[in-house]
């Protein structure tokens, strides 16, 4: 069958479909575009808080998928800075491949990411670890993203003695806290905060005691609420 466009039409009809074609691909998501793990540690290097030594190493000890838009992935890297001092050597950085750029973020480690059907989408749970003395100190802090924005959504914190000789005053204590997040009717959202506390002369002899706390999220926080 002959066709009823002239060739001039013809012409520009197929010049139109390869625009539109070019189109579509400039205007897509790019962000899927994964660097190498060469090109996430020099952007690392640009993105720490004072200049990087020359001679100085970051290691990759975890890397994380996350959104931080609707449309947008990002990495989040749990990353090992030998040459820093002994609190500061793990860090997290937040890597946006659709702008090629890093920054440092104020936690040790990704703990985990946490997918919620629904509008909630993805939450992660950040550490905070420092430790001195024989102790050690925990925050883990609920989070999500919008661009290079950390939203904390929730906190808590927790800590142990046992790198004390703690049995010989009977003060030994270790605490540990655990979340879970509930979906809900009428498109709520929980969260059980699961709180262990030891206590007593030797570890393995303290008394456990576990409690629990139940919030909901509004807005932009979770808020306790009745159990």
């Amino acid at each position: 069958m002959r066709s009823m466009l002239p060739g001039g039409n013809r012409l520009i009809v197929v010049l139109w479909l390869i625009l539109a074609t070019i189109g579509v691909s400039a205007t897509a998501d790019d962000s899927r575009t994964w660097p190498t793990a060469h090109q996430l540690t020099e952007a690392m290097k640009k993105a720490v808080a004072e200049p990087f030594p020359e001679g100085g190493q970051i290691w990759i000890r975890s890397i994380h998928e996350i959104s931080v838009g609707p449309r947008e992935d990002a990495l989040l890297i749990s990353a090992s800075l030998p040459d820093r001092p002994r609190n500061d050597t793990s860090r997290v950085f937040l890597f946006r491949p659709k702008l090629k750029k890093a920054i440092e973020l104020p936690y040790s480690r990704v703990v985990e990411s946490i997918h919620v059907y629904g509008h909630y989408g993805r939450f992660v749970l950040l550490e905070q670890y420092s430790s001195g003395t024989g102790e050690e100190d925990y925050i883990h802090s609920l989070v999500q993203f919008e661009g290079w924005k950390v939203s904390e959504l929730h906190r808590v914190h927790f800590e142990n003695n046992l790198g004390r000789d703690c049995a010989y005053d009977g003060k030994c204590h270790q605490g540990w806290v655990k979340f879970q997040l509930l979906p809900g009717a009428n498109d709520d959202l929980d969260l059980i905060e699961w709180t262990v506390q030891s206590n007593g002369k030797v570890p393995m002899e303290n008394s456990l005691q576990l409690r629990t706390k139940r919030f909901r999220f509004v807005v932009d926080r979770f808020v306790e609420i009745d159990n």
